[in-house]
């Protein structure tokens, strides 16, 4: 019986290994995501254009179960499982929780001037 649950878990791990390496970002889908993170707003073209000058700024360095894509030597974004982590991704995270909190504080306010006012 433990012969058997080693190498299931072995074949996991194995499975889970190989789909870490076949799914890593390539170069072009991370200049894809770049441009849509940073849409213009004029259209194909001049997406297509920032796609290319994106790609060509960008540096890969590829490991066996992820990459990392650095833009200028000053972005950098870990690709794995096809999606993309970097700054931007944290700060729109800070940012979204800042806004929350703005709204329930001001929610808050707003609810307790009510009350006040219904006294």
């Amino acid at each position: 019986m433990k012969l058997i649950k080693r190498c299931l878990t072995l074949l996991a791990v194995a499975v889970l290994a190989v789909a870490l390496i076949v799914l890593r970002p390539t170069a072009d889908e991370f200049a894809a995501y770049y441009v849509s993170r940073n849409q213009t707003g004029l259209g194909g073209f001049f997406d297509e254009g920032l796609e290319a000058m994106v790609r060509e700024r960008t540096e890969e360095d590829n490991y066996l179960l992820f990459s990392v894509f650095e833009v200028d030597g000053d972005e950098r974004y870990v690709g794995i499982l096809g999606h993309f982590f970097g700054r931007s991704t944290a700060e729109e995270a800070a940012r979204a929780m800042e806004e929350l909190a703005g709204q329930v504080k001001s929610g808050m306010e707003t609810d307790s001037s009510e009350t006040k006012a219904g006294e």
